[in-house]
């Protein structure tokens, strides 16, 4: 485990853009697939928004965390596992917008709630993968 090398930047703009693709699937088969909307909102939606809440703030969490030591680490000129907590914490960021799309699809195909429901935790998880795009890595890789 100790030799294992970081994700690239270009490594991870694939892993974001593998995500949209996802994502497009996504929508795609529950907007075709989920259940009837029954005319009124249920408990259950709710659960299911707070859910997604959750996964988003966990993310966002845990990619903080790791970003600051990743700081921490490369100051103190642990290059190789500054660059492994900083691509580990790229990679928590985009799959927990990921996560809150999948949490629209859990509310359309298993709850059916209504389209318009859906589609918030949908807009919700691009608006996620947009502004945690991957970025370049603040500390070099020594390949």
């Amino acid at each position: 485990m100790a030799d294992r090398k970081p994700l690239s930047s270009r490594q991870l703009q694939v892993l974001w853009v593998g995500a949209y693709v996802l994502v497009a699937v996504y929508v795609c088969i529950a907007e075709a697939y989920g259940k009837t909307f029954d005319g009124r909102i249920s408990p259950w939606d709710w659960a299911v928004a707070v859910l997604a809440l959750w996964s988003a703030w966990g993310g966002h969490s845990v990619s903080r965390k790791l970003t600051a030591q990743a700081t921490a680490e490369a100051s103190g000129m642990k290059v190789l596992v500054a660059s492994r907590k900083w691509s580990a914490a790229q990679v928590v960021a985009l799959m927990s917008a990921h996560g809150v799309v999948l949490w629209g699809v859990v509310a359309r195909m298993v709850v059916g709630c209504p389209r318009w429901f859906a589609a918030l935790f949908y807009v919700a998880g691009v608006v996620l993968l947009i502004l945690w795009k991957p970025g370049k890595q603040p500390v070099p890789i020594n390949r």
